[in-house]
């Protein structure tokens, strides 16, 4: 009796939770809070990129959790509402390493794509970020405290060149006009001489996006706009017939 009576309302629950479900499927604009007709139209978009990095460069020589300053640059490319795909450089600043390196110098390259997904009716985007990264590394060794160091001497310069997966998370917020502010988490793998595959970069970054077709002023973007939908054929000339 006592294990009906606990049936029962697990059941009673169960079905509850199911028809809220399929509520939520069927009608999801509506439980969410989101109307489609308030959405803005999506149109395509190349975005320029600059913003600031601090990152930790080469974990595999450098000492983990020391962040170093950088600058972004690149360019973004809002292809559809849910994926975009952004191709960075990242500069980082002169700096010495741990106690056995100095004078080192960095700079990634990053090509990426992201799964957008947008908070609600706000301007607000959360993303998901995958892509690869190229690091281009060299310090000069001035101490010994690096592993193998019967490998090294004073004043050897140590170069590192290597392709890594990048996998991270961001958001981006419109504001008003052409300019939109983002951020990124990313954490870049590789492997070297065929070892285990591990962490060798972790970056912050924080900038601006310029939508590029801003430099395009509003009476010559309808006036293309105007001249693709009256004519079937683009490019085509039309003229009048001769009266026989």
């Amino acid at each position: 009796m006592e294990a009906r009576n606990v049936t029962l309302p697990m059941r009673f629950l169960a079905l509850t939770l199911l028809t809220l479900i399929l509520r939520t499927g069927v009608a999801q604009d509506v439980v969410v809070g989101i109307n489609p007709n308030n959405l803005a139209v999506f149109k395509p978009g190349w975005y320029a990129t600059a913003g600031y990095s601090h990152a930790v460069i080469n974990n595999r020589k450098l000492i983990r959790a020391d962040y170093r300053p950088g600058l972004v640059g690149g360019i973004a490319y809002y292809a559809s509402p849910w994926v975009r795909v952004t191709g960075d450089f990242i500069y980082h600043f002169p700096h010495s390493g741990n106690y056995a390196l100095d004078d080192v110098h960095a700079y990634n390259i990053d090509l990426n794509t992201n799964l957008v997904m947008r908070a609600g009716e706000s301007n607000t985007y959360f993303r998901a970020i995958f892509g690869a990264s190229y690091l281009n590394w060299r310090g000069t060794y001035v101490g010994p405290n690096l592993n193998d160091n019967s490998k090294y001497y004073f004043g050897m310069v140590l170069r590192q060149q290597w392709i890594a997966a990048n996998i991270g998370c961001g958001f981006t917020q419109a504001l008003k006009g052409p300019f939109v502010v983002y951020g990124d988490f990313k954490l870049r793998f590789t492997s070297e001489n065929g070892d285990l595959l591990s962490i060798s970069d972790t970056s912050f970054q924080l900038g601006l996006q310029y939508k590029l077709s801003s430099f395009v002023s509003e009476e010559k973007q309808k006036a293309r706009a105007k001249r693709k939908t009256n004519s079937g054929m683009p490019g085509r000339t039309y003229k009048w017939l001769k009266k026989r």
